[in-house]
């Protein structure tokens, strides 16, 4: 029986390392409010910085581009250049559209600024642009 409790107590410290070191890579501070999502991204936008986010639960490395709402939906359309994805990611990038309701956790920092190739496509991801990156730049 203490057998079977110390290989129990054993597997729980295991799990919970294991959770700890998946998120060690991101800051542990969690955003509770989509304001502090906004208010950041939207700098991030206006000075061209790199966010690294969590996003339905996989790390992103991502150049916002756009900012505004959908469908009375706050969403943000990124360059997605480095991290994981559940549809795959090219070598060369790709953009996505995020739910800011499902943004975890949230870092702006300095870096390279990436965005797609062509600007030609129009846009679907936000109807409502409350902030956008200035191309002129």
């Amino acid at each position: 029986m203490k057998l079977q409790k110390k290989t129990f107590v054993l597997f729980l410290l295991i799990a919970f390392l294991t959770i700890c070191t998946a998120t060690a890579s991101i800051p542990s501070s969690s955003l509770t409010s989509e304001y502090e999502k906004y208010d950041q991204l939207a700098d991030a936008i206006r000075n061209k910085k790199q966010v690294v986010l969590r996003y339905k639960g996989l790390k992103r490395e991502v150049c916002p581009h756009t900012l505004g709402e959908k469908n009375g939906t706050k969403r943000v359309l990124v360059f997605q250049f480095v991290g994981q994805s559940k549809s795959g990611l090219p070598k060369e990038g790709n953009w996505r559209c995020l739910f800011l309701s499902k943004i975890t956790i949230l870092e702006v920092r300095e870096g390279k600024w990436h965005t797609g190739k062509s600007h030609k496509k129009r846009q679907t991801c936000i109807d409502s642009i409350e902030v956008e990156v200035d191309y002129q730049e």
